[in-house]
Formats: structure tokens, sequence, C-alpha cells
């Protein structure tokens, strides 16, 4: 039922992590050569002072996982009515987010710090964080999704 606030989140989720596809993650820019490294969903990219690729290396296995964490979402979305399945595929989107943001954090701190070599600080973009946000928010859902599986058993037993 689209109407509960779980399904809601779960929208929330799937949104998040489709954005997270298009959305710059982490930026680091030597001060001394002025050389750029960008890192996306899908690409870390390397530029120099005017903007040129220097080189860029295809991390798609990040934006997939992205991918996955969304489609978890919204296929917990629509199987609304087995709540038991819903908190099991609660269980895993959350596997599947950390995941993803284990890869982020390793990209930018370990693959950037060896392109670069430089021990300048580098600054997290949006991209960065809207993954914890939906990770806040997919543990919220299965509080919300547990709590209803347990308002309809008490119902039961009335009965």
């Amino acid at each position: 039922m689209i109407q509960r606030v779980q399904s809601i989140l779960l929208a929330i989720i799937a949104t998040l992590m489709v954005a997270v596809l298009f959305l710059p993650l982490y930026v680091k820019v030597d001060e001394v050569s002025k050389e750029q490294l960008l890192l996306t969903a899908q690409q870390i990219v390397r530029t120099d002072a005017a903007g040129a690729v220097l080189s860029s290396q295809n991390v798609i296995y990040v934006g997939g996982l992205a991918l996955i964490a969304a489609g978890i979402s919204v296929y917990s979305l629509i199987s609304f009515r087995n709540r038991k399945m819903q908190l099991w595929l609660g269980f895993a989107n959350t596997l599947v987010i950390a995941g993803f943001l284990g890869l982020t954090f390793y990209h930018s701190a370990i693959t950037i710090e060896q392109n670069i070599g430089v021990k300048s600080l580098g600054s997290r973009e949006v991209g960065f964080y809207l993954p914890l946000v939906a990770l806040i928010f997919n543990y919220a859902a299965n509080r919300l999704i547990r709590s209803d599986e347990k308002l309809v058993r008490s119902m039961d037993r009335i009965r």
C-alpha cells in the first residue's frame, strides 16, 4: 500500500540511489599541478588544469551497486503483501548500500590518493552523502515494516 510511511521511505531510497548515479561523489585537486580527480559512480576521471582528460578508470561496479539498491527498494515497495520478504529485502538492501559506501570510501581514500600522490584534502560531494541518508531511511522503513508485522500478529492472536 502506497500510503504507508515505509512505502514512501522505500520510494525515497530508490530515488536517492538513482540520483547517486548522476552526481559526483568525491573531488580532489592537487594544489601544485592543479590536476583534478573526480569520482563518480561510473568512473574516476583525472584532468589537468586546462580540463583535458589525462586518464580515466572505470568503476562501473559502484554504479551497479547503486542500481541494485534502487531495484531492491522498488521490489520491496511493490511486495507490500509479504512483510517477511520485505524485511529480508530491507536487510539485503542494507548490505548493498553498505557495500556501495565501502567501495566509495575505498576509492576516495586509497585509489585517488595513489593517482595523485599528494596528501591534499579532497572534498566530498553531495553524492557521497546520499547513500548515508538512504541507509538511515532503509533502517526506518525496516522498523516500520517490523512494527506492522507485530500489529498483524497481535490481531491474529485476538481472533
